[in-house]
């Protein structure tokens, strides 16, 4: 299997828009190039999938480092997140994180 190495010749958009067309509503975004390295997330182009597809639920993944990327993330509309590194590497802790969701 070679995962995140192939380029695929299907745009986001063309992919999105055929899944919410058979009845898809939620979507795990991840930003390879972000994966991991605990570097912000791709805000813009999350802003950007928002505005093109306000029915979808979009989950965030790829970069999520502190609870401020968690608040960026919610106010550009996002369902959620995935922060499983910033947990584990204590860049973002429960207490911040369930003050954030408080809010």
């Amino acid at each position: 299997m070679s995962a995140w190495t192939e380029q695929s010749t299907q745009t986001l958009p063309a992919f999105i828009e055929a899944y919410l067309a058979a009845g898809a509503t939620t979507f795990i975004c991840t930003d390879v190039s972000r994966d991991g390295q605990l570097q912000g997330p791709a805000t813009a182009t999350y802003t950007t999938l928002r505005q093109q597809y306000p029915a979808a639920q979009l989950v965030a993944s790829g970069g999520v480092t502190t609870v401020a990327d968690v608040a960026a993330l919610r106010a550009v509309g996002m369902a959620g997140a995935i922060i499983g590194k910033a947990l584990y590497e204590g860049t973002i802790t429960e207490a911040e994180l369930r003050g954030e969701l408080a809010r």
